[in-house]
């Protein structure tokens, strides 16, 4: 039998309030869908002495890195330093947020040595950057368009 690979027809990826998930659709030569794999992780981004650990690692490390652990790092975008939702947040923070130098919501944490500051959008970057990672494991070509789905709450600078 003389038959080709699997084509990936569509990328789909998730970025929710707590977990990320992947799906990928594939479908033979012929035309018949042949399956979706599904892989959730959480939005979880740890800072170490020379890495960064993301997803399932990220939520490892936070269990002895605590405080250079951002969790649930979607929750943040677009948050303002002074919002009343962040007040709700913090009970469940454990690393240590300021006010960045251009007015946004930044994480303080100790990375490859030195005392950093990274706005929220910089942590997702991270985080996103993870997911291309899972996705090029998995054969999926870095050109293959992807469809990024968010919370519905979300507001245009989020």
């Amino acid at each position: 039998s003389n038959q080709q690979p699997a084509q990936t027809v569509a990328v789909g990826i998730d970025l929710g309030s707590y977990q990320s998930v992947i799906a990928v659709s594939q479908k033979e030569h012929h035309g018949h869908y042949e399956q979706a794999n599904f892989r959730e992780t959480p939005n979880v981004v740890g800072f170490g002495a020379n890495e960064r650990y993301l997803g399932e690692a990220g939520q490892i490390k936070h269990k002895t890195n605590y405080k250079d652990t951002v969790t649930y790092i979607t929750r943040f975008l677009g948050l303002p330093p002074d919002s009343s939702l962040l007040d709700k947040e913090r009970k469940f923070i454990t690393v240590s947020t300021e006010t960045s130098g251009g007015g946004r919501l930044a994480f303080r944490v100790n990375y490859r040595g030195e005392s950093q500051i990274f706005i929220a959008e910089e942590v997702v970057a991270a985080f996103l950057n993870k997911l291309r990672g899972i996705l090029e494991l998995n054969k999926i070509s870095r050109d293959q368009p992807v469809v990024l789905s968010v919370p519905g709450y979300y507001n245009m600078f989020e």
